[in-house]
């Protein structure tokens, strides 16, 4: 079984209401493990990325709020199971934290972008800066992964006084 690692992007922000189904996807980017290879899909090239999901275990970060439903929509596809960085955080510390503080902490890796700018490369025709946006948080959830599965913890930040936490997580 591959374990593929997931972020997408949409043309437009989450509208007030946050309804996810209003939300069209601009490109998808996988890391897959066993391939050891980075892949983008375009809104057009959906159906290229459905045999990668089949049967595999998708990593992600707030993918099961949010990038695995509003990819449901457009494909159908049955993961074996799912692993949440953030989900499986909040359930276990009642806390959130951002992709940005959670790679400047472990990774020393500052993430300088954000998703509104991702629509905003997408309006603009910025394809190339999309896709190199998209891919760069797929490596950093990547490397993430990559720690805990390798040291079984993370670190993150606490909720009192910023305290940095050692969160222990057994794959």
């Amino acid at each position: 079984m591959d374990e593929i690692v997931l972020d997408l992007e949409t043309k437009n922000l989450i509208p007030p209401d946050r309804d996810l189904s209003k939300l069209e996807i601009s490109i998808v980017c996988i890391y897959s493990y066993q391939l050891d290879r980075y892949f983008c899909f375009k809104e057009t090239e959906l159906d290229k990325l459905r045999p990668f999901l089949q049967n595999s275990k998708l990593i992600g970060f707030a993918i099961n709020r949010f990038d695995l439903p509003v990819l449901s929509r457009y494909i159908n596809f049955s993961p074996k199971s799912s692993f949440d960085i953030l989900e499986e955080i909040e359930l276990d510390l009642g806390q959130r934290v951002s992709l940005g503080l959670l790679a400047e902490i472990n990774l020393g890796i500052k993430k300088t972008e954000n998703g509104i700018l991702a629509v905003e490369y997408y309006r603009n025709g910025q394809l190339d800066e999309l896709e190199k946006y998209c891919q760069k948080d797929v490596r950093l959830v990547k490397l993430l992964y990559d720690q805990l599965k390798d040291k079984g913890y993370l670190y993150v930040p606490g909720e009192i006084n910023s305290e940095i936490v050692k969160w222990k997580y057994l794959l």
